[in-house]
């Protein structure tokens, strides 16, 4: 076996372990710093693609959506542990997941909806109903930064 091969299955096989130990949701959090990565390459891509200039402020939105993120979600844990801690002491962990995971969700399909418009942006041929979202959505916040 290559020793390439080998080493991407030990560092595989060490995400997995890791991932298998988190609760649902540091899986959420770990799905949304990996989006937050994939919507700056793709963004990169993009300009590379159009021949935008690469700005190091793009590097630094990112860096601010991942500790903006990190910050919210801690927020909106401990005040949701909080109320149902002081509602019913024996409320279990779900419950106070719940409002930290419904913004992660919320994250996940932004940061999903950013990766589409910059793979828009590169010309890669998206699904019809995709790209009529796309422009729908573009039209209606009066973005038109896509040709």
């Amino acid at each position: 076996m290559h020793p390439a091969t080998k080493s991407a299955a030990a560092l595989l096989a060490t995400i997995a372990a890791l991932v298998a130990g988190m609760d649902a949701l540091a899986k959420l959090y770990l799905a949304l710093l990996i989006f937050v990565l994939l919507d700056w390459l793709t963004a990169m891509m993009a300009c590379h693609h159009t021949k935008e200039a690469l700005e190091s402020s793009k590097l630094a939105r990112t860096g601010e959506k991942v500790v903006g993120h990190s910050i919210g979600v801690g927020v909106l844990w401990l005040i949701s542990a909080l109320l149902f801690s002081t509602a019913n002491p024996n409320t279990s962990g779900f419950a106070q997941a719940l409002i930290p995971s419904a913004y992660l969700g919320y994250a996940l399909l932004k940061e999903a909806w950013s990766i589409f418009e910059n793979l828009d942006r590169c010309g890669v041929k998206l699904p019809p109903f995709i790209k009529k979202r796309l422009k729908t959505a573009i039209h209606d916040f009066g973005e038109d930064k896509h040709p």
